[in-house]
């Protein structure tokens, strides 16, 4: 083998081309001050969103790998902080700044040229940029004579041919690699050598017409008209790339897999979901294919007055917050069905509310679930309503407190003299021929409103007198108020007087 050069030593300036033409070669206009796509460039761009350049420096090109990672060369590492420009699908920018970086082990454990790095925070995917698949082949020798699609600095694209492979030593650095030839005295004419400011940036192979990640730049060796370009072979560092970065929930997407089918189930946790209470809707994400998937993505978005403050899920990464949570999880196996848990610690203040629910892998269709959370009303939303939050309070003066006011139907803010018509009447207390009948206001949808009401009677109204057990020949019904009043009935009771005093109270509570 020739004397092998790693690039930035090597001299020139960019990617050569045998016979470069901006129209096919360049795969932006006005690159990099005003960058956009190139109609004429032969790949579709909305395929190539994943390939960003270093701002300040656009000799430098990063494959991205997951919405937070990308790989490139570590004899050329950027510096921690350094920005990385996206061209979106929408011809916007984005920007991540380069946080952290580390060199990936071969599978023998020596330390190789392949250079993970990790950015500030992932790229959503409504930001329209698209991490690049992976070639996944069975054996080396599979991707013999593939075509390559090299690109290189100021985000130039030529060809070359996978001749094949090698493991190079350069400075102690130990890469196994593929190697793609120039011949100065002929060829195609878009082929492409390596020159300095090539290193990191990538080779991929347009395979069954979807773009796929093989190698990124790494040296060269001359030998007289011929010049060996030397990539990193990245399928071989899959493994240990996806260990690393399966703690935020990302794997390396895989060109080559089956498909797989996922459906989303939600549930809540009790019978009836109540306004101002402890609320949990559960989902369960189920993967119903036999194969594995993984970039897991289920994305869960609520409006500002139905946020949860928490979601619980075991086995996922979770971010966001408020309105907008992401759980990612790199790889699940199939027929699994694992769950995650929204919680409130007080259920909105909404009679229901509809969560944008969607998921993804990285081997199925996006989906979609409508759902709506129907909440039945509490104390807490009719005292919101009122700017009333205690229950005992009398803001009124009417020696009425707020439950109770709550409970029969009236405004805590008016007095009992003065409540609107149509306000449920107090309640009533009469005997006639010898039979006592208490009457009050009942809200027809108690059960709903998890509200009791249950009266207890004394002989003496001491402390620890009072039972609800009802008189001997105690008996209870319900009649409409008339006229009608929507939401109340009146509720009767009913028991023969016996000698001596008898008390009746009505203890009303929000049922926990």
């Amino acid at each position: 083998m020739a004397l092998l050069c790693l690039l930035p030593s090597c001299p020139a300036m960019a990617l050569e081309l045998r016979a470069y033409d901006p129209t096919l070669h360049d795969r932006f206009l006005d690159f990099p001050e005003d960058p956009s796509f190139n109609p004429s460039f032969p790949l579709d761009y909305e395929q190539l969103t994943g390939i960003g350049w270093e701002s300040g420096n656009s000799q430098k090109q990063y494959a991205l790998i997951s919405p937070c990672h990308a790989v490139f060369a570590a004899h050329n590492a950027p510096a921690i902080g350094s920005r990385i420009s996206f061209l979106s699908t929408s011809g916007s920018i984005v920007e991540r700044s380069v946080s952290r970086t580390q060199s990936i082990t071969n599978p023998w454990m020596s330390t190789s040229d392949v250079l993970l790095v990790t950015l500030s925070s992932p790229i959503d995917r409504d930001e329209g940029v698209e991490p690049l698949p992976y070639l996944n082949l069975s054996s080396e020798e599979d991707y013999a004579g593939l075509p390559l699609v090299v690109f290189g600095s100021q985000a130039k694209a030529g060809e070359g041919t996978v001749i094949d492979f090698t493991t190079i030593n350069v400075n102690w650095i130990v890469s196994r690699t593929y190697r793609f030839n120039y011949t100065s005295t002929d060829g195609g004419s878009g082929d492409a050598r390596l020159a300095s400011g090539d290193s990191g940036s990538p080779s991929l192979v347009n395979y069954e017409g979807k773009p796929s990640l093989l190698g990124i730049h790494l040296a060269t060796s001359n030998e007289g008209d011929v010049q060996s370009n030397y990539d990193a072979f990245l399928p071989l560092y899959v493994d240990q790339i996806d260990a690393i970065i399966a703690s935020d929930g990302f794997r390396m997407r895989p060109r080559v897999t089956g498909q797989s089918n996922l459906t989303c189930a939600s549930w809540l946790a009790s019978p009836v979901a109540i306004q101002g209470k402890a609320l949990e809707l559960g989902f369960a994400l189920t993967h119903n294919s036999g194969i594995e998937t993984g970039n897991l993505e289920l994305d869960l978005r609520f409006t500002e007055a139905t946020a949860p403050d928490a979601i619980e899920a075991e086995g996922w990464v979770v971010s966001g917050g408020g309105t907008h949570w992401t759980l990612r999880r790199a790889l699940l196996e199939g027929r699994v069905a694992p769950v995650v848990r929204a919680q409130w610690d007080a259920a909105p203040l909404v009679d229901s509310f509809q969560p944008d629910i969607r998921w993804v892998s990285d081997s199925s269709e996006e989906g979609t679930m409508a759902i709506s959370v129907d909440l039945a009303p509490s104390f807490n939303s009719w005292a919101h309503e009122f700017g009333e939050a205690d229950e005992m309070a009398d803001p009124d003066g009417d020696l009425m407190p707020n439950i109770i006011e709550y409970a029969f139907g009236r405004d805590p803010l008016i007095s009992s003299s003065a409540q609107a018509a149509g306000t449920p009447p107090p309640p009533t207390f009469v005997i006639e021929n010898g039979i006592a009948t208490y009457s009050h206001p009942e809200r027809t949808d108690m059960d709903e409103r998890k509200l009791s009401y249950v009266a207890e009677w004394s002989n003496s109204m001491k402390s620890g007198s009072w039972s609800p057990t009802e008189p001997v020949g105690f008996s209870t019904s319900t009649t409409p108020y008339l006229p009608d009043i929507p939401g109340f009935t009146k509720r009767q009771l009913s028991w023969p007087v016996q000698g001596g005093h008898q008390f009746i109270r009505l203890n009303i509570e929000e049922i926990p």
